[in-house]
């Protein structure tokens, strides 16, 4: 303790000062947190916080055995493992050939499927430990698993369709295939001025002769997928370390927010693309001579982002406008400058007020109610009695946080000559907007200014203080005496539960790990139910079904739906099992869906119990049932 001490009082530099005392303030912000779930009667949220509060605690541990030590360098390449690179590389080459395999034959994704990537991802991270490993061919390893992955998601299955805004975004760009114009005003005021995405996915279904679905598909993934060569371009060119880039891309790929929107690319996801190839742009204008090129290419991708999705650019300029703030405290180096800032919000304001002032209009006048804001309203997933299941489900966010605070408290204390610093000192004024927190809790927070869309464009700086953990963690356990094998083993197996449980909790396909949630994609029957639906139901009509059919049936009438042949409907989720008797018009039932799991209304997850069961069918048979097969049931009650 005298010597951390008096590193404390004789060092002079505020970053290393601020470092060393870390491991207090983790503690101190820790204990507080769970004195106050205590005194407003809410033990359910000390034990939420267990998930936070242990690694936590665990990390200021080691950081302060850590500071003890002799300094350890990070670029060190004496400690790696001698294994044979060629032989993992044939390993993993099997292995993947397995994966694909297993797919092409089993209808859904077995268990042992998932113990297959987890192996693969093993073998990788083996790679990246050991001596000669080749930069080249492991990126190669991480691009080709990661697509495997989410192409094992999304082509697998008839129609992947991920949290169901994947369903109105593939009619809005039908509608720019069919009119070979932009979204009218009139459709949607949300996307008319913000049209790329569509015009990327009907232009690229034209070129290729593909139907739109598998247009978005096999267009949008392999964009999602390569940003993995930008993120090690962009840490090798800002910290000059080969081996650490390679390890945060390949925790990027396998963080769970990465693989589900890798399954969900919609217009935010391709903004986030634009966004972590515009930041590498800039980054990399300062290093080279034609400067200028590069900072105009920023600029294009600016514009871009801009134009795909309307309000990530605002989260987008937040998280520059710190990371700018950042450099100023600890940078040596000044890649991001005041006149690109200013550009960048110039162009989105004065694109806001002057090209989409509807919209803009409409955005201002829904969030700025002052009944919003009058008292803080909890999330309604958040209850007493499911505190122990979600310790459960946030394992990889405990491992993710013990190896971020070890990553985060060593850089600022020994990297002091280097930029890593400033993306530590990034990460952690933002881990509130990614790791489980009381921010969270709160509608305001979550579901009106969407902080939960944070999390995917903080991923990959992250990824890097995890990688920096995971180093520092290694290195520590070999200053212990312990042999180099035996360190990685222990780095491995929390790196392995850390994987399983970011690939899992994207397996809601798998009979397995997903029994109790709604499927993620629609199955052949279904969508045979809907076509039906939209060849046989008169336009205009009203339907009523459950949460994921009503999103698939969000078409509305606009000037030109009869000249474009689209059909359009009233559609409604059903408010409550309750009301089905009183509907008129058409009620549509995925009984398939029921009696697997449940269907989601309105007001309740309607579960197929017996009684349930009779009720529905009760109400049900009041009506006229005019079309069925395995999977739907479509009535109708005039």
């Amino acid at each position: 303790m005298k010597s951390y001490l008096s590193r404390f009082i004789t060092k002079d530099n505020k970053l290393l000062s601020f470092a060393l005392a870390l491991p207090v303030l983790i503690v101190l912000a820790v204990v507080s947190g769970f004195l106050l779930a205590f005194a407003i009667d809410r033990p359910d949220y000390a034990i939420r916080g267990l998930s936070t509060g242990l690694p936590a605690i665990l990390a200021s541990f080691i950081l302060v055995m850590i500071y003890h030590k002799e300094d350890i360098e990070l670029t060190s390449s004496s400690n790696t493992l001698e294994i044979n690179q060629r032989t993992l590389m044939v390993l993993f080459g099997i292995l993947l050939n397995v994966s694909i395999l297993i797919l092409l034959l089993i209808p859904f994704r077995p268990w042992y499927y998932f113990v297959l990537i987890l192996m693969l991802y093993s073998l990788i991270f083996t790679q990246i430990f050991s001596r000669d490993a080749n930069a080249l061919m492991i990126l190669s390893e991480i691009i080709l698993l990661m697509f495997c992955v989410i192409c094992g998601m999304i082509l697998k299955y008839p129609l992947y369709f991920g949290w169901t805004d994947i369903l109105p975004h593939l009619f809005m760009a039908k509608i720019t295939y069919l009119s070979g114009h932009t979204i009218p005003l009139d459709y949607s005021l949300a996307y008319a001025n913000f049209p790329l995405y569509h015009i990327l996915i009907a232009e690229s279904s034209y070129l290729l002769g593909l139907d739109l679905k598998t247009t978005l598909f096999l267009i949008a993934t392999p964009i999602y997928v390569m940003l993995i060569v930008f993120i090690y371009k962009f840490f090798k060119l800002t910290t000059r370390n080969s081996q650490m880039s390679l390890l945060t891309c390949l925790i990027y790929s396998v963080t769970s927010v990465v693989i589900l929107y890798g399954a969900y690319v919609i217009t935010r996801t391709v903004a986030h693309a634009g966004f972590l190839i515009m930041i590498y742009l800039i980054y990399k204008g300062y290093s080279e001579k034609n400067e200028a090129v590069y900072r105009y290419l920023a600029v294009v991708l600016c514009i871009f982002i801009i134009l795909v999705h309307q309000v990530s650019i605002i989260q987008m300029v937040i998280l520059m406008l710190l990371l700018f703030v950042c450099e100023r405290i600890a940078g040596n180096k000044k890649y991001l400058s005041t006149n690109f800032l200013l550009l960048v919000n110039v162009t989105f304001i004065g694109y806001w007020f002057y090209g989409a002032y509807l919209f803009t209009r409409s955005l201002l006048q829904s969030h700025i109610r002052p009944e919003h804001f009058e008292t803080p309203v909890v999330k309604a997933s958040v209850q007493s009695g499911n505190e122990w299941s979600f310790l459960v489900n946030h394992i990889d966010s405990s491992i993710f946080l013990f190896f971020a605070l070890i990553g985060i408290g060593y850089v600022l204390w020994n990297e002091n000559r280097k930029y890593a610093r400033v993306f530590s000192l990034f990460a952690l004024s933002t881990l509130v907007l990614y790791t489980p927190n009381p921010i969270q809790l709160l509608w305001q927070s979550m579901v009106l200014f969407r902080f939960d869309r944070f999390m995917l464009m903080l991923a990959p700086f992250m990824s890097f203080v995890m990688s920096a953990g995971i180093f520092a963690f290694l290195y520590y356990l070999m200053s212990k005496s312990i042999k180099i094998r035996s360190a990685f083993m222990i780095v491995l197996v929390l790196f392995s539960i850390f994987s399983f449980y970011s690939i899992i909790s994207n397996a809601n396909d798998s009979n397995y790990f997903g029994s109790t949630t709604n499927r993620k994609y629609f199955i052949e029957e279904e969508l045979i139910g809907y076509n039906h639906v939209s060849g046989h139901v008169p336009f205009g009509s009203t339907l009523h079904s459950d949460y994921e059919t009503s999103r698939y049936f969000t078409q509305r009438e606009f000037r030109e739906s009869d000249a474009l042949e689209l059909p359009y409907y009233r559609s409604y989720m059903i408010s409550a099992s309750e009301g089905i008797p009183d509907y008129e018009g058409y009620i549509l039932i995925r009984e398939k869906q029921f009696l697997d799991t449940k269907l989601v209304f309105e007001g309740e997850d309607y579960l197929p119990t017996s009684e349930n069961q009779i009720q529905l069918y009760t109400y049900l048979h009041r009506n006229n049932k005019i079309y069925s097969n395995t999977a739907v049931d479509l009535y109708h009650n005039s």
